[in-house]
């Protein structure tokens, strides 16, 4: 078991969730109109024929390190789920998940078994 300190985010919260796989769009830096960085992606997991799509959104320190990555690379993060709701532009309720990262890492230390080909028209959103 790791001994975590109690001033890290994974302390002060349950909710924590560990995702590693390839990064199936560039990453997208961005700031809101208070200056605040932000970066979103997409991270696509599989497990044997099921492919998984992962939204990501990092804020801060975070968002410069996730936008170092490209498209198909391969990522590991610890984060936590978070619920953002919102209307769209033509008004209509949504509700996204998505995982906030505490720590990514580029995956050296763990060898890529998945050995995806990601393309935009695997994205089903």
């Amino acid at each position: 078991m790791v001994n975590i300190p109690s001033n890290t985010p994974e302390r002060k919260h349950k909710n924590e969730c560990h995702v590693h796989g390839t990064l199936s769009q560039d990453p997208q830096l961005r700031a809101t109109k208070t200056g605040k960085s932000f970066c979103r992606t997409t991270v696509e997991t599989q497990y044997k024929d099921y492919r998984e799509y992962i939204r990501v959104c990092a804020w801060d320190n975070n968002a410069g390190q996730l936008s170092a990555f490209r498209k198909g690379d391969y990522i590991q993060i610890v984060g936590r789920w978070h619920t953002n709701k919102y209307q769209n532009v033509k008004g209509e309720s949504v509700t996204e998940v998505q995982l906030v990262p505490w720590r990514i890492s580029d995956g050296e230390t763990q060898e890529n078994i998945h050995g995806l080909e990601v393309s935009d028209s695997d994205i089903p959103f």
